[in-house]
């Protein structure tokens, strides 16, 4: 069972001579035998938080200390938890929707502005995670199908930024990590144990990451401007690495990758440049450098 963090908002509040909390909705609906919910509006204007229990022992938390957000939580089945903290900013709002069981999902929220967050879970031991801290205008979502998921974004300072996982089959790891404007990040598995992540600073970065089979692993890292990276890999125990770089960016990788134990490198440390990687079959290996 996973537990809910022990920390208030209003502890980060109290320093604050006096408080006021106006024209702000709460609504609670719990079916079942057991469930844990808590709503804190105090300390803010204008929020709207709805939350649904069905089943048994489905722990709920919000707490929020900004103007107009907005949270939503429901839960349908047993040990699910979801915990979501709005402080600071405004404008921001952000879904949990759990089915199934001993599920962990969490949003935080802290000085952002018109930011949205969504967490779908339908199975069992599921774990989900979005951090938007500071930017505005961002939207996450992870969707987790199955079991066994984990699921991680951060959007730090991000500007007018999308990332979205989505995770069908079992055990499949996935983050990504956004620094700057205009990014947009996808990860979509589906199989057993495969394993994405990306990284993107600098402003207009765009990747995709799609995986199938069984324990294959991607990683794409972006720290230059402009450029979009492909990954596909489909089959057994591949491995994947874009790094695209510099100062000059506006650099292109596709990978793709089936069959099993192939691996590719590319690199990308000036600007412009193009790269295309195709392997079939076992143990091929491939480096680009540009």
């Amino acid at each position: 069972m996973k537990y809910l963090f022990p920390f208030s908002a209003l502890a980060l509040l109290a320093l604050s001579s006096a408080t006021w909390a106006d024209n702000n909705t709460a609504i609670l609906i719990q079916t079942g035998n057991g469930n844990n919910a808590v709503i804190d509006q105090t300390a803010m204007d204008g929020s709207y938080i709805i939350k649904i229990q069905q089943g048994a022992l489905n722990e709920s938390s919000t707490q929020v200390g900004s103007f107009g957000g907005q949270i939503h939580h429901e839960q349908i089945g047993l040990f699910n938890s979801a915990f979501s903290l709005q402080l600071g900013g405004e404008g921001n709002s952000s879904t949990i929707y759990q089915a199934g069981q001993d599920n962990w999902g969490s949003t935080f929220q802290v000085d952002a502005v018109d930011s949205d967050a969504f967490i779908s879970q339908v199975g069992t031991s599921n774990t989900a995670n979005i951090f938007q801290f500071g930017g505005s205008g961002n939207l996450a979502t992870i969707t987790q199908f199955g079991s066994l998921h984990n699921g991680l974004i951060g959007q730090y300072g991000a500007t007018d930024s999308d990332a979205h996982i989505l995770q069908f089959g079992t055990a499949q790891v996935a983050s990504i990590s956004q620094v700057g404007t205009g990014h947009a990040s996808s990860i979509t598995q589906s199989g057993i144990a495969n394993s994405a992540h990306n990284v993107q600073f600098g402003q207009y970065n765009n990747s995709d990451i799609v995986q199938s089979g069984i324990g294959n692993v991607a990683f794409v890292s972006q720290t230059s401007s402009f450029n979009a990276s492909l990954v596909t890999q489909d089959g057994i125990g591949n491995n994947a690495m874009v790094l695209q770089e510099g100062v000059l960016g506006g650099n292109s990788a596709i990978v793709s990758q089936q069959g099993i134990l192939n691996q590719a490198y590319v690199r990308q440390s000036s600007g412009s440049n193009s790269a295309i990687v195709s392997q079939t079959g076992v143990g091929n290996e491939a480096n680009v450098l540009q």
